[in-house]
């Protein structure tokens, strides 16, 4: 029987270790997330790809396969912080409702606040969902002019 010898390079290894170490800590980061009622199924299904990418690079040892793994971990990350703090328009509308409380309370200032924090949010939306905050945020500017 002829055994293949595996090559082996150290540096490579401790990436992935490290890439490993992250993971563990996202998936304790989602655990509290899901127990605090929050939806983490899109992070929890781009999880289950984390272990056979892992292993691919680790039989390969190609840079393209540690960047992949590299890339999940990052998309993992970045659903973790959307489910965190919900998306942009989801943001959008907290302010909005914000700022229409302000207005009930009398707060003009906390108002104006609110909307300026719409503005930087609006900026970061994408084409469809600015339509549909586009009314909504020129009849709170109306308010906030009229009061």
């Amino acid at each position: 029987m002829v055994v293949i010898p595996m090559p082996h390079d150290e540096e490579y290894e401790q990436k992935l270790q490290q890439c490993d170490e992250e993971f563990q800590d996202l998936k304790a980061k989602m655990s509290i997330l899901r127990k605090a009622e929050k939806d983490t199924e899109i992070a929890e299904l781009l999880a289950l790809d984390f272990m056979p990418l892992v292993r691919m690079a680790r039989t390969t040892l190609a840079q393209e396969d540690l960047a992949r793994v590299r890339s999940l971990l990052q998309q993992i990350r970045s659903e973790l912080k959307e489910s965190e703090e919900g998306t942009v328009f989801q943001q959008s509308i907290q302010v909005i409702e914000r700022a229409y409380a302000s207005l009930r309370e009398g707060d003009l200032h906390g108002a104006r606040d609110a909307y300026s924090q719409l503005i930087t949010l609006y900026k970061e939306l994408p084409p469809d969902f600015k339509r549909s905050l586009y009314d909504a945020s020129l009849e709170l500017l109306k308010r906030i002019e009229m009061a």
